[in-house]
């Protein structure tokens, strides 16, 4: 397996849910080349869950997209869109294990039509989630001129599955001892939202606690009528 480097790294506005190492709310995938394969290493912690310990399905459709969609950027050398997205989901994702293996492939190609397989395994191996992904792709000319396509390139070194997930692991990306990897910054955000709300709701009370006051003053100042 040989890592991806990702050409739009540091360009400005580009801050990409799935993909964007300085997106600190995103997920910050990660891509290896191996063969005719993508692979992602990723870690699901529990602030990406539906119900308790189990991975939202929303995020599961983030996440194969975007495997997908490096099908395209990294193999097939152009950009493209989704046009359709079929998910097949068949056991729950739990949030709890180290970490889970996303595999993207091309299945067909129709002219500039891609039909691209996605799938999600556990840290055992067992598929848990898959898709099937159609895209319309554009000549390599038209993508970088109008939709600013960069070819990526990959690193020399060849790793092992192993030697990658020790990379993320030593990178931050993903917690060797199983616990929830929230990074600061998602943390910081959470205060940030909290404060916010606190105050909002302190600003309310104060804007009815002025019109009492204004309401009091008034019934103070009302003439009193004589006999």
């Amino acid at each position: 397996m040989k890592r991806i480097i990702n050409p739009w790294t540091r360009m400005p506005g580009y801050n990409c849910f799935g993909c964007s190492p300085d997106n600190p709310i995103g997920t910050q995938m990660r891509f290896f080349e191996d063969g005719d394969e993508i692979i992602s290493i990723w870690r699901p912690t529990q602030n990406h869950q539906s119900w308790i310990n189990t991975l939202h399905g929303g995020v599961q459709a983030v996440l194969l997209d975007e495997v997908c969609g490096w099908v395209v950027f990294h193999l097939l050398k152009t950009a493209g869109v989704t046009a359709k997205m079929e998910m097949r989901y068949h056991k729950p994702v739990s949030t709890l294990q180290e970490y889970i293996k996303l595999r993207g492939y091309l299945k067909e190609m129709r002219r500039n039509i891609a039909i691209v397989q996605g799938e999600i395994y556990s840290a055992e191996g067992e598929l848990l989630c898959e898709c099937t992904c159609t895209y319309f792709t554009f000549p390599q000319e038209k993508a970088k001129a109008e939709m600013g396509y960069l070819p990526s390139t990959v690193e020399e070194q060849n790793y092992t599955f192993e030697e990658c997930l020790n990379m993320l692991i030593e990178g931050g990306l993903i917690v060797s001892n199983g616990t929830p990897n929230a990074p600061k910054a998602v943390c910081l955000y959470g205060l940030q939202t909290w404060i916010s709300r606190r105050l909002s709701r302190f600003v309310r009370l104060c804007n009815v606690a002025w019109i009492m006051v204004f309401l009091v003053i008034l019934s103070c100042r009302r003439p009193t009528m004589t006999q």
